[in-house]
């Protein structure tokens, strides 16, 4: 039986590898165009578009190939740096060292997805063969999807946080089964890597901390508590020191300025108002409606800065929302209309293939397309499906009496928690601006979930068809 369940996972692994290799390799070939965000990472290794004109390097087609030239290096930190930095020594073997294959990068995202996997399914043996089966067959539709494919073959930081977070999570699940140091050491890194991916990732350390003390708890091991909470601690510290090594000039003053001016301050019909009781100047109110992006912005001015940067602050901002609670519901009803459309509105195609501006890809697309279809497109309906699962969860909770059990359903919850957590933060913080991409964790841990609940499902329909037979 063993080794049944080692070639189910084997077999998944390679199924999912081969439906998204295809899509980067078997013309016309998929990837994301560049937002204006790509230079953040690529900069830091002198890679620079090959093609020319702002029309064709940004929002409108795929560039799969990039000269490597001297340009201004960015402040901006990722732990996608890693899988960046192996790319370009790898590329040094290649006949054309002046060139990078973006898909050299998406590959090796590609081959740490698939260990993850790998291990995942592996993983689900544990419930049974019918459960693993359908834990692999829901994994490979999902993942293979091109919502999930497209990330991999870009510069973005979602794919980081995309191989990160699922990897942490297998991690995680493999320390609840055993508790070894080594096991958490893996599952300190990972969740480490996770964090750090993108600014806004960090601050979720505010529930992956907990998790780490709940894991202390798996034992009456005094060491391994201890143990537990020092990698508590390391992750915490880790999170902080990157949250505030942010740079403020390219991630935090512009989040600051869309909240406010192209947020709060978008079609108010009291503008002026919305400025006091924010502690603002009125005279900023010639600004609602615009952003912070282009040579006109005031962004970098001294006047804007002592107007606005040095008394705005996200605490003021969340009072604001919290003291309009109408307000708030209309922005979650806003963004709830994409939260789960996973594709953002970016080119797939290079512009050799013959592609329109804009176009994206319509195969592999069954998991996005489907899940669009099924899922509620409004904020109190999306609610509703979050808080039956939250229900679902703490129901099985309190059934069970293994602590191991018991622990799978608390991580369950952590990750509800979390993606509704991430998708106040977008909606508050990101306005209208690349929401489906900004959205990216949020639709990530709902479709984990969702992969939960229907293998938690499969599990209880087997369980019950054996006690009748």
């Amino acid at each position: 039986m063993a080794r049944t369940h080692t070639l189910v996972s084997l077999a998944a692994t390679l199924i999912l590898i081969f439906l998204v290799l295809q899509q980067f390799f078997v013309p016309p070939y998929v990837g994301l165009a560049d937002n204006g965000d790509f230079w953040r990472t690529m900069g830091y290794f002198d890679l620079n578009h090959t093609a020319q004109g702002y029309e064709d390097q940004y929002f409108n087609f795929y560039d799969r190939v990039y000269r490597i030239q001297p340009i201004p290096h960015p402040e901006f930190v990722t732990s996608e740096l890693i899988f960046l930095q192996a790319a370009v020594w790898l590329n040094r073997l290649s006949p054309n060292t002046d060139l990078f294959d973006l898909r050299l990068l998406a590959v090796l995202y590609l081959t740490f997805l698939g260990v993850t996997v790998f291990f995942l399914i592996r993983f689900a043996a544990r419930w049974g063969l019918a459960a693993q089966i359908m834990l692999a067959v829901l994994v490979v539709f999902a993942f293979s999807d091109v919502g999930y494919a497209a990330y991999l073959n870009s510069f973005f930081s979602e794919p980081a946080t995309y191989v990160f977070l699922l990897a942490a999570l297998t991690a995680t699940l493999y320390v609840v089964d055993r508790q070894r140091l080594g096991r958490l050491i893996l599952c300190s890194i990972l969740w480490g890597l996770f964090l750090s991916a993108k600014p806004q990732n960090a601050p979720l350390i505010v529930l992956v901390a907990p998790l780490f003390l709940r894991l202390g708890w798996l034992n009456g091991n005094r060491t391994w508590r201890v143990q537990s909470a020092a990698a508590a601690t390391v992750v915490t510290l880790a999170s902080i020191g990157y949250y505030f090594a942010t740079p403020q000039g390219s991630i935090v003053k512009p989040t600051y300025y869309v909240s406010v001016f192209f947020g709060i301050l978008l079609n108010s019909p009291t503008p002026e108002q919305d400025l006091r009781e924010l502690g603002l100047p009125t005279s900023l109110a010639k600004y609602a409606g615009t952003i912070p992006y282009g040579p006109a912005s005031p962004l970098n001015t001294e006047s804007l800065q002592h107007d606005f940067f040095d008394h705005i602050s996200f605490a003021k901002i969340g009072i604001y929302y919290l003291t309009h609670p109408s307000r708030l519901l209309k922005t979650f009803d806003r963004d709830a209309d994409v939260a789960l459309a996973l594709r953002p509105e970016l080119g797939n195609f290079e512009k050799a293939s013959g592609a329109v501006p804009r176009q994206r890809a319509r195969a592999n697309a069954g998991w996005s397309s489907w899940k669009a279809r099924l899922f509620p497109n409004r904020f109190l309906p999306l609610l509703a499906c979050i808080l039956a699962a939250l229900v679902g969860a703490l129901w099985l909770w309190w059934r069970e009496t293994n602590i191991q059990s018991r622990m799978l359903c608390e991580i369950f919850v952590i990750l509800l928690i979390l993606g509704t957590f991430q998708f106040i933060l977008v909606s508050v913080t990101q306005s209208v601006i690349d929401t489906a991409k900004h959205m990216f964790l949020f639709n990530l841990v709902f479709d984990v979930c969702f992969i939960a609940v229907l293998v938690c499902l499969a599990r209880v329909v087997t369980g019950r068809a054996r006690m009748a037979g």
